[in-house]
């Protein structure tokens, strides 16, 4: 007998997804791609295999580097023809829930913020990583820097080559000397002539267990004990204090 019709809904194949950037960084953004002013959220591609949830925390590729983002939305169709996939679900388990994602909403709309700035708040302490970007030039150190490169191409590959290895923090600060700012793409466009190496790890989260010191007697506080602490009335103090509450 031939198949008959459903009703049910296929499964969301995109996610909307707010990005960790500074505001200014985000709007030169595309929509994962487009070109067309940015959004409060990005459509991102979920990957054939992959399960995502709103309040979840993904790495999301967005422009030139890598970012953490939280998934605030799925939908079924994006508004781009051509978006970017998902590359990492950090924690199956939501970080945000849905009431949670509901308040940042509110908070962006009310105080005229982010929807990521409202979002990324309500994560927990140190659950977020950052990602390191490492340059390596692939020259020899005595080889000749080869001809048809521009002028800042030319000083970051021969600079690279005499450090071996740089971050793009320190990329950024060798180049702003010589004012350009664009030290990102610069240094890239020496990994797409095959010249340097780029490398891209993540940090582990920095959480650390968080502990309080506490006091508590040890002995018992009698009329005798406090008449001797006479010359020395703050700890009298303390040691009625804790006579009186058990532990502080």
């Amino acid at each position: 007998s031939p198949d008959l019709p459903t009703n049910e809904a296929p499964p969301p194949r995109y996610a909307e997804v707010v990005v960790n950037l500074p505001l200014h960084h985000a709007r030169k953004g595309l929509d994962a791609g487009a070109d067309e002013p940015a959004r409060p959220a990005y459509h991102y591609a979920i990957p054939c295999g992959m399960s995502v949830t709103p309040g979840q925390l993904v790495w999301v590729s967005f422009r030139s580097q890598y970012c953490q983002g939280v998934v605030v939305a799925l939908s079924s169709t994006s508004p781009v023809a051509q978006t970017k996939e998902i590359l990492q679900v950090m924690d199956p388990q939501p970080l945000i829930w849905p009431w949670q994602l509901d308040l940042a909403r509110w908070m962006s709309g009310y105080y005229l913020c982010s929807l990521a700035d409202a979002a990324f708040v309500m994560l927990p302490p140190g659950i977020e990583q950052r990602v390191v970007t490492t340059f390596t030039c692939l020259l020899a150190p005595n080889e000749m820097v080869p001809s048809g490169l521009t002028n800042p191409q030319r000083d970051l590959l021969a600079w690279l080559q005499r450090k071996e290895r740089a971050s793009l923090d320190e990329v950024r600060k060798a180049l702003r000397r010589t004012g350009k700012t664009d030290a990102a793409e610069i240094a890239n466009q020496l990994v797409r002539k095959g010249l340097a190496q780029k490398l891209v790890r993540i940090q582990p989260a920095q959480v650390r267990v968080k502990t309080e010191r506490m006091a508590r007697l040890a002995v018992e506080v009698s009329d005798d004990l406090l008449a001797g602490l006479k010359r020395a009335p703050k700890q009298r103090l303390a040691l009625e204090y804790l006579r009186d509450m058990g532990e502080a």
